[in-house]
């Protein structure tokens, strides 16, 4: 194993981890990725050609993008209020890493003396959110029932943080080999409740951001629960079937796995966190702001994302907007973050910018269903309807088995032909036999029933949502399958109803006393 020893930086290229003294530095695959291709070339210049064919290996992006990615990088690099400069741009060339660089051969050194992230082997990272939006930590002691052997314990100590920093590269392959590491370690230990999270979460994961399948959350859960039986005052353990009931869309299961988790570690703001996004889904407001404002002062991944969401729901749409801001500008890389920022600008008119914002996050590499959905609504409503229909094919083409895309299709095809194909409409209706808990579920029934042209099963369909906990008004206003419901009483008496709800969570917002004083002022709002 090697590692490049720059400044006051340690690069590890197989862990894909940056070090600052006892600092770890969380970067994005991508900005790790060029990170690495600048201190390889160094001290020559990395043309800009040469990084983006590195960096952006199967993807055409032009010099805008490398620009964008080198200040995230430069922002992420900088240590304080420090001046230390590591990247030098030559004009009409490309970029210089300016610090020496060493080689270290880990091999030769490691029963001499312990790498510094050994010395962190305490601190465990574990990820995951759903339409996911925030990951959990927990310290990663040997649990109940591993071997006494010091050896062994000390090994799978290492292998779990190994595991669990593979696991926080929040990609597919990263995921895999987090797996890897985590079931090798219950091989050795086998009542193990870390690598049995581990592994939970892993297969979680594998669902809420890669596209797995839902299979793999039937083991999510039951590792999780083999986890509790083992250590029933493990808060890692219930955050983890909290995780997996989160991927499963098990709102109210979820919930209550997450404040199981919230009791046995009630200082946790990654708990605090997870359990904020679904009290927001439960249309639960003011307690997901009050919830979320614990997360805000710590390392929570979506902190400011989950923050903006809330207030979007609140309607306090300058303070979203600026949250929203800061979550993008923050996690570029994040799906989540520009697919929602993208769909606050939608709501509001803002059709060109949201196509911008979803385009730019596709073209930097941010691969999800949700940018090319919400990029083929815009074109809808910009009265682009060939354009719409080819970006919905294109994700179809990528995601295929998305039932969301499906129902899409199913009403652009009424608008287009005039009825709904029965193949298409049949398979539909099989895939939604079920009574789903998850509000969200519910507005996509809503459309279906659109595409199908019957109004009133679409306004029954929008009442369940909103018995469930869905608040986003200004999202059922926009969103083009209603619009020939807007001046049926039935709709107008729904959209009262809602708005009712808001502005009774609004209230109990602008009247709390857990409410830090000048919050609601922008002009006094914390700026990252």
């Amino acid at each position: 194993m090697t590692q490049y020893h720059t400044a006051d930086l340690i690069v590890d290229a197989e862990l894909r981890t940056v070090q600052r003294g006892s600092q770890s530095l969380t970067l994005s695959p991508l900005t790790f990725d060029l990170l690495l291709a600048l201190i390889q070339r160094a001290p020559a210049v990395s043309n800009t050609d040469d990084l983006l064919s590195d960096v952006w290996t199967d993807q055409v992006v032009g010099p805008e993008t490398l620009t964008q990615r080198i200040a995230i990088l430069r922002r992420q690099l900088a240590d304080g209020n420090a001046s230390t400069g590591y990247i030098e741009s030559i004009r009409s060339r490309g970029y210089r890493w300016m610090p020496a660089v060493s080689l270290v051969d880990m091999a030769e050194t490691t029963n001499v003396q312990q790498r510094p992230w050994r010395l962190l082997i305490a601190a465990v990272f574990i990820g995951g959110f759903l339409a996911a939006f925030v990951y959990s930590k927990f310290a990663a002691t040997p649990s109940q029932g591993q071997e006494n052997s010091t050896t062994t314990v000390s090994l799978n100590a290492e292998k779990l943080t190994q595991a669990w920093r593979y696991y926080d590269q929040f990609d597919a392959k990263s995921n895999g080999l987090a797996r890897q590491l985590f079931a090798d370690v219950l091989t050795h230990s086998p009542q193990s409740v870390s690598a049995l999270v581990g592994l939970s979460a892993t297969f979680s994961q594998e669902v809420t951001k890669f596209n797995g399948s839902r299979s793999s959350l039937d083991q999510a859960q039951a590792y999780a629960n083999q986890a509790i039986s083992l250590g029933a005052d493990s808060a890692e353990a219930y955050w983890a079937l909290g995780y997996a009931y989160d991927a499963a869309g098990d709102v109210i299961a979820a919930v209550e796995a997450y404040s199981q988790s919230a009791k046995l570690d009630p200082d946790n703001a990654r708990v605090a966190g997870s359990l904020a996004y679904l009290l927001a889904i439960k249309g639960e407001l003011a307690e997901a702001l009050k919830t979320s404002l614990i997360v805000l002062d710590s390392d929570a991944h979506y902190r400011y994302l989950q923050l903006a969401n809330t207030l979007r729901l609140l309607q306090f749409g300058g303070l979203a907007e600026h949250w929203y801001a800061v979550a993008d500008e923050l996690n570029p890389d994040s799906v989540f973050a520009a697919k929602s920022r993208a769909e606050f600008l939608f709501v509001r008119g803002r059709l060109q910018q949201a196509d911008q914002l979803a385009e730019d996050a596709l073209v930097r590499g941010v691969q999800r269903p949700e940018l090319l959905l919400i990029r083929s609504m815009l074109a809808w409503d910009a009265g682009q309807q060939q354009q719409a229909v080819e970006l919905l094919s294109a994700a179809q083409r990528e995601y295929p088995g998305r039932i969301d895309l499906s129902i899409w299709q199913a009403w652009y095809t009424t608008q287009l032909q005039g009825e709904l194909d029965q193949t298409l409409e049949n398979q539909l209706a099989d895939a939604m036999t079920d009574n789903p808990v998850w509000p969200a579920v519910w507005v996509d029934m809503a459309i279906f029933e659109m595409a199908r042209q019957d109004a009133d099963a679409a306004v029954s369909a929008l009442q369940h949502a909103v018995d469930l906990g869905y608040r986003d008004l200004d999202l059922l206003q926009r969103l083009a399958p209603f619009r020939s419901l807007h001046e049926t009483a039935q709709f107008q008496s729904l959209l009262a109803i809602t708005q009712a709800l808001v502005d009774q969570e609004r209230q109990a917002v602008i009247r709390a006393d857990w409410l830090p004083e000048g919050f609601l002022d922008i002009a006094n709002t914390i700026v990252d």
